[in-house]
């Protein structure tokens, strides 16, 4: 598809990861080398992981590298890449680096302002935990952080629990958390949350954790930490009608926001 006069095509590529950023080769010369794979995607070990050939001599290595780097983790889709360098809102030559490239991809909706955080600060291990990716930070509990994730394929939102295992994890937490999998695997009712999937991700480097997780039912609602904080104490009569409405020992507002109903343990 062409994107300024250029046509897409893409070359294979060899990755040398130094700290996490891939080593591009040089772009390539058009006028000895002409594209000869239209529309194809050919990465490190036949992955989809490669950056248009073409677009190489218009994108600045380092918008290459970041562009690689959010396909390599699996928080951009290749076709989401050629979505977003058809619709680039400034010039490929002007992203230079990850800043200026990702305020655009989040003006765009292709990425979260969270997810962009995350990837400038380095911090990408648990970004995608089995088939979800995260969003957003919902917020936190006992037992780990909640987070608004979205299936990579089914693109259902979901709440995911996840708890950092390392050797410091006290025994009693990760029984707790493997117990609340359990139980909410056999409970089935309207004011119960449902869980879809849990499991387990080993990290990338040593003396990284690993990542426990548990994704839930997405409901409308705010929690009551925050109401108190947006409007102040809650009458006891108040907080137990709403209680009692919502089924859950956490009282969530419903019709303002979004997460689990399950979010504090």
């Amino acid at each position: 598809m062409p994107v300024e006069g250029r046509t897409f095509a893409f070359s294979e590529n060899s990755f040398n990861v130094m700290a996490g950023i891939p080593n591009f080769p040089e772009p390539r010369n058009r006028a000895t080398e002409p594209d000869t794979q239209d529309s194809t995607y050919v990465g490190e070990s036949g992955n989809d992981h490669a950056i248009p050939g073409s677009e190489k001599n218009v994108l600045p290595p380092g918008g290459r590298a970041f562009l690689d780097l959010l396909l390599r983790y699996q928080i951009l889709t290749p076709g989401t890449v050629h979505d977003f360098l058809e619709q680039a809102p400034s010039p490929l030559h002007t992203y230079s680096d990850g800043e200026v490239l990702g305020a655009d991809l989040v003006r765009l909706n292709h990425l979260t302002g969270y997810q962009l955080s995350r990837v400038l600060s380095g911090k990408t291990h648990g970004l995608v935990l089995g088939n979800h990716r995260i969003l957003d930070r919902l917020g936190s509990g006992s037992m780990g952080e909640v987070y608004m994730a979205e299936h990579l394929f089914m693109k259902r939102k979901v709440a995911i629990k996840v708890l950092p295992v390392d050797e410091d994890c006290p025994g009693r937490v990760l029984e707790r958390f493997y117990s609340e999998m359990q139980v909410l695997a056999t409970l089935h009712h309207p004011h119960i949350v449902m869980a879809f999937d849990a499991g387990r991700v080993s990290p990338p480097h040593p003396g990284m954790p690993d990542m426990l997780y548990l994704a839930m039912e997405l409901v409308p609602g705010g929690d009551l930490d925050q109401y108190v904080v947006d409007h102040g104490p809650v009458a006891v009569q108040t907080h137990g009608d709403r209680h009692a409405a919502g089924g859950d020992r956490n009282f969530r507002r419903r019709g303002k926001g979004a997460q689990s109903r399950n979010q504090a343990p």
